[in-house]
């Protein structure tokens, strides 16, 4: 009996692959679970620096490079930026469908999704939280934001006149 008892325990356990801290819960009690369904996020064990993962059109790839400024602005907090340094770059463009597979089927329908193939790039955040408007607030798996990265620069006086392009160096 003891045997049976400690058997149905164990299959009704769940245990994470590594060690470390649950940041977001995703199940309820009596919840049924599918193979395969994401319950938690999970940050590993001594991780000290939260990162985003940006998708970027995969037209832009040839001027991405490690250590660009990131600038990120989270949803609902217009104006509040971080300039980030990119840290990671993908090798090679995905598409749409790639992008949603890295998602997660939890994630995939919250990310408004344009045509043509991405580049993932990833930059670490300064911290854990970020102050708004005096109030310290908590950055969690799964926000979204905006992040632009500059790739060219040009003159006010190119951008208006861009016949001008051919005189400039």
């Amino acid at each position: 009996r003891r045997d049976q008892a400690k058997n149905e325990v164990e299959a009704r356990t769940i245990k994470a692959p590594i060690s470390g801290t649950i940041s977001d819960v995703r199940v309820r009690v009596g919840q049924h679970l599918n193979p395969g369904e994401v319950i938690a996020s999970l940050a590993p064990k001594g991780a000290t620096q939260a990162s985003i993962v940006a998708m970027v059109p995969a037209d832009y790839r040839p001027m991405l490079e490690v250590g660009q400024t990131m600038r990120f602005e989270l949803d609902g907090f217009k104006y509040e930026y971080d300039d980030l340094q990119v840290s990671e770059i993908s090798a090679e463009a995905i598409g749409p469908e790639e992008v949603q597979r890295f998602l997660g089927q939890e994630r995939a329908n919250s990310v408004a999704m344009t045509g043509g193939a991405k580049v993932l790039v990833q930059a670490k955040l300064p911290a854990s939280s970020f102050k708004s408007e005096g109030e310290q607030f908590g950055y969690f798996d799964g926000l979204t934001g905006n992040a632009e990265i500059r790739v060219r620069r040009e003159t006010l006086l190119v951008m208006l006149v861009p016949a001008l392009r051919t005189f400039m160096p």
